[in-house]
């Protein structure tokens, strides 16, 4: 719809996540209950029902964020912004593909993409 009123939408599980994020990368213990309060309740709801993480050990848990964040806010345009904080843009971006077969021009060009620094997405 175009009414000229762009407005910003957020999900709940993203700031459940985002709150998970900032409070590991701050070097704040967490907890079972930091858990149960944030990922465990965005993996447990009815539609998905994925088991609940019990890991509180950083490295683990970040790896396990990451990915989390990579599967809930797929086609949300949030992915790029996440390589960017996370420090692992041009590793990831310039990385290959895998799961699709791309004839060479098009490969060529997913290849050398630029992204636009200016996009909202």
């Amino acid at each position: 719809m175009n009414y000229g009123g762009n407005t910003p939408v957020i999900r709940y599980a993203e700031v459940l996540l985002s709150y998970l994020e900032a409070k590991l990368e701050a070097g704040k213990p967490i907890s079972q209950s930091d858990l149960d309060a944030t990922i465990n309740r965005v993996r447990g709801r009815a539609s998905v029902a994925m088991p609940p993480i019990t890991t509180t050990s950083p490295a683990k848990l970040r790896q396990i964020l990451r990915k989390e964040r990579s599967v809930e806010m797929a086609c949300e345009g949030l992915r790029y912004r996440d390589l960017l904080r996370w420090n692992l843009a041009k590793d990831v971006l310039n990385a290959d593909f895998y799961g699709a077969s791309f004839p060479g021009a098009v490969k060529k060009r997913l290849k050398n993409r630029q992204p636009d620094p200016h996009s909202r997405w």
